[in-house]
């Protein structure tokens, strides 16, 4: 956050975390900020012990960019109330790390939360070692290499209580061949 803590959305497992993207230069933003509607939004929900976490997505290349200390002294005299402002000096907010490069970007989306929030949708993770163990796996029993994307939701299977009787379509998103020097790399560990 901008007083330098790390603050990572599993210290809040359990609890609702609202994600409010802002921009202290954006018009819609200003609006709301300056009518009292967040403020008393974050008042209200926090509460209820909503965790309320702002990110900052200005750019540090716009005219309108204000660095961290700004942001948060601006939102006190406006008597914001997030539990942190998320960025770093140069705007930014530090991305996930995963082996696989289509999965270490810290992105959810509005359709992400609607679908969990009516229950159409369930989102769980893998460590790289287990989704490297599931790779593998794949490899050796049906004989092809999946990307290292799909080799996590393989590794999530064992986990969902499955049945002999159920049936699931796993979806192979990319050709495990990309990720070859990976497997290489990995291959005496699990093989």
């Amino acid at each position: 956050d901008t007083a330098g803590k790390p603050v990572k959305l599993s210290d809040f497992t359990g609890k609702f975390v609202v994600l409010e993207w802002t921009n202290p230069g954006c018009p819609f933003v200003a609006k709301h900020y300056d009518s009292g509607n967040m403020q008393g939004l974050q008042k209200t929900w926090g509460a209820k012990d909503v965790v309320w976490l702002s990110i900052s997505s200005t750019n540090p290349r716009s005219s309108d960019y204000q660095k961290p200390d700004a942001i948060a002294a601006l939102w006190k005299k406006q008597g914001a109330s997030p539990r942190a402002l998320l960025m770093d000096d140069d705007g930014q907010i530090i991305e996930g790390h995963s082996i696989s490069a289509g999965l270490d970007y810290p992105g959810i989306g509005p359709l992400h939360a609607y679908l969990y929030k009516n229950g159409r949708a369930r989102f769980e993770s893998a460590t790289d070692a287990e989704a490297l163990e599931w790779a593998f796996h794949v490899s050796k029993t049906e004989g092809i290499l999946p990307a290292l994307e799909t080799a996590h939701a393989f590794a999530v299977l064992p986990r969902l209580g499955l049945t002999p009787a159920d049936r699931v379509v796993v979806c192979l998103s990319g050709r495990g061949d990309k990720d070859l020097g990976t497997y290489m790399q990995e291959m005496g560990r699990f093989t």
